[in-house]
């Protein structure tokens, strides 16, 4: 599953379709009025207690080295603003791509000589929600190279693969039929926006395990 939304992370943006919005809508105007409210709303949107871990945990010492965050990367405001967007991307270092947890765990491993975060633990998504907030309003910058371009193409069959008990692929939603329910959901435009290599870049596992078996 972490696989497979890796990959559809890289691939989304790639298949324009002939009715995107133009000016391309945020994914914010395809929720209902009372979820946009809550998101926009710090005191009470819940995301905003894994900020508040995660900021306390860039400043916590880990592992043999006794390092955090804050000795590499100091003030994350400036260090930590646009990094987000960037993800996932090929890290010629370990020569595969990550996305930002994957990256996070490389410091967290490489850094500070601690072990891994498991994935979707509270601390991993802390970090990464509080990494991510420093990058609040701006737009995704994935840039597609040659590194990456094996894991893009294996994105782009998934993408365009029809599976599971609806026998439908990601395509079917979110380019032929965005904007229309399915499941009560509301399915959102992801179409190319350049041709340049970045994309546009919006997935989530929801959608797999809705179409899956």
């Amino acid at each position: 599953m972490l696989r497979a939304a890796t990959l559809l992370l890289l691939l989304a943006g790639s298949f324009a379709h002939a009715q995107a919005p133009t000016p391309l809508n945020p994914g914010s105007d395809f929720q209902p009025p009372e979820i946009r409210r809550l998101q926009a709303d710090e005191f009470a949107n819940p995301a905003m207690l894994w900020v508040s871990q995660g900021e306390q945990l860039w400043q916590a010492a880990r592992g043999d080295n006794k390092k955090s965050c804050a000795d590499c990367h100091a003030e994350p405001a400036k260090s930590m603003k646009g990094v987000a967007t960037r993800y996932p991307q090929f890290r010629p270092t370990v020569g595969r791509v990550l996305n930002l947890e994957g990256q996070i765990n490389t410091c967290v491993t490489a850094r500070q000589k601690s072990s891994a975060l498991a994935y979707e633990s509270d601390e991993l998504l802390a970090l990464t929600a509080y990494i991510a907030r420093q990058s609040f309003g701006m737009p995704m910058d994935v840039t597609l190279n040659d590194g990456a371009r094996p894991v893009y193409d294996r994105g782009r069959q998934i993408y365009t693969t029809r599976m599971g008990q609806l026998n439908i692929a990601c395509m079917h939603c979110h380019q032929q039929n965005w904007g229309r329910q399915l499941l009560r959901a509301t399915a959102r435009a992801i179409p190319a926006i350049a041709s340049s290599g970045k994309k546009s870049v919006r997935c989530s596992g929801d959608c797999v395990r809705a179409i899956s078996v």
